[in-house]
């Protein structure tokens, strides 16, 4: 329902794999999980939705999302504590204030874990989606959808579309080139506990699927 391709990342793998093993070795053997790699205020990986569409590149034919979930303050009384409601409907308070991770010059979140895909892009990948018109409330958050917005293959497409990120041949002069970025950085995020063994191979495997050279 989204005005762009949807988010194919994979995130499986970190999530419910090499994390519900750090989890167990940590329950039983005091082993410390990894490093939370959660967006912050404090280095700048969090921020307002200003400050990220500011920096979200001006990508031909993507609209930038101008609204966000702004959770309100209801209040339903003093004893809402204990699970009773005296104020009904409640009162409503001033939104909270809610804030986004920021992005790279692509357009890919800095915080988080880096998935070789995301570190070795060959996109745009976002966790939101804008709603299409013939959806319904077009520009909308589109749900718990998110976006993939592939780079142009050649110098000559980006200069012709006049999209301001790299294309994939100047960012990976070869397969050999991305095939081994893609590598460290599954090695890495296995390193520091994030994949296991046999999924950082299988992210490996499936780069080398792909041929754009």
């Amino acid at each position: 329902i989204g005005q762009t391709p949807r988010n194919p990342l994979y995130h499986k793998p970190p999530m419910f794999r090499a994390l519900l093993v750090a989890l167990d070795r940590w329950v039983t053997e005091g082993q410390a999980p990894p490093e939370s790699q959660y967006p912050r205020i404090e280095d700048g990986t969090l921020v307002t939705v200003e400050a990220f569409n500011e920096a979200f590149p001006d990508i031909p034919e993507v609209n930038k999302p101008e609204v966000h979930y702004e959770p309100l303050r209801l209040d339903f009384g003093p004893r809402w504590d204990e699970g009773i409601a005296d104020i009904v409907p409640p009162e409503i308070g001033k939104p909270y204030r809610t804030l986004v991770p920021m992005v790279d010059e692509d357009g890919n979140e800095l915080a988080g874990i880096r998935l070789p895909d995301i570190a070795t892009p060959l996109g745009t990948h976002t966790g939101w989606s804008l709603r299409a018109e013939e959806h319904g409330a077009e520009g909308m958050l589109a749900g718990l959808d998110g976006s993939y917005i592939t780079f142009p293959l050649t110098a000559e497409e980006r200069e012709e579309s006049g999209d301001p990120r790299s294309s994939v041949h100047e960012r990976y002069s070869s397969r050999a080139e991305y095939l081994s970025q893609i590598a460290e950085a599954a090695s890495e995020l296995e390193a520091q506990g994030f994949l296991l063994p046999q999924d950082a191979i299988e992210m490996i495997r499936r780069a080398a699927a792909r041929d754009k050279w």
